[in-house]
């Protein structure tokens, strides 16, 4: 779906597809965004999607076809820092110290702070950490996303603390929260628009004209 740069209980499909048995919701997330990429030419692209798609094989998939990316995560996922050697002896170390969302033990001093306020007056901290990897895919370099929001009810559908995943700073982050917002329009057009004639969720694309 191309979201509209304001909210709206409209936006355009690009692309629906049903989710076989045989398939997972990533993997045709992927084969929509690869058959999408040569509508979109030059243009930069941020893809906006939930916390089922925070994978390594959805955000390397996006990385390789040069897709920018603001995905929601959970706070129990486990990211790892670059590995530093400690002994002299044995293996250079795979990873390095963990960072998850729930343990703010992990979390150490962020990369960058954007402290600001919402329309209610409330704070609003946006924290970031860099070159974060996967496990699963070493090689790919992610940052990590903290949103505190001082006038949260902090329940499960208005948590105080929300994670998200990127690939790159296209996105600033006092951008951030009003970017990923922009998917209200996709959940009411999927609910109003679609409800009857597909399954499952369909990852969200932003697309900015270049300025070139």
């Amino acid at each position: 779906m191309l979201l509209p740069d304001a909210r709206s209980l409209w936006a355009p499909t690009l692309d629906t597809r049903r989710i076989r048995t045989s398939q997972t919701p990533v993997q045709v997330a992927i084969a929509q965004l690869q058959a999408l990429r040569p509508l979109f030419g030059k243009r930069q692209v941020i893809v906006l999607a939930d916390r089922g798609y925070a994978t390594p094989d959805f955000l390397r998939a996006c990385h390789e076809l040069g897709y920018s990316v603001v995905v929601r995560s959970t706070r129990d996922r486990n990211l790892y820092r670059l590995p530093v050697r400690i002994h002299k002896r044995g293996p250079f170390p795979k990873d390095g110290p963990v960072l998850q969302g729930k343990r703010k033990e992990t979390h150490g001093r962020p990369d960058e702070v954007c402290l600001q306020q919402d329309c209610k007056g409330k704070s609003v901290r946006i924290s970031r950490w860099d070159d974060l990897h996967f496990q699963q895919d070493r090689s790919l370099l992610l940052k990590a996303v903290c949103v505190e929001r001082e006038a949260a009810k902090d329940d499960k559908r208005d948590p105080r603390l929300s994670w998200f995943v990127m690939l790159d700073e296209i996105v600033p982050l006092s951008q951030l929260p009003g970017q990923y917002a922009r998917r209200f329009s996709h959940e009411h057009n999927n609910r109003f628009r679609h409800r009857k004639t597909c399954s499952g969720r369909v990852s969200m694309l932003s697309s900015n004209t270049p300025k070139n």
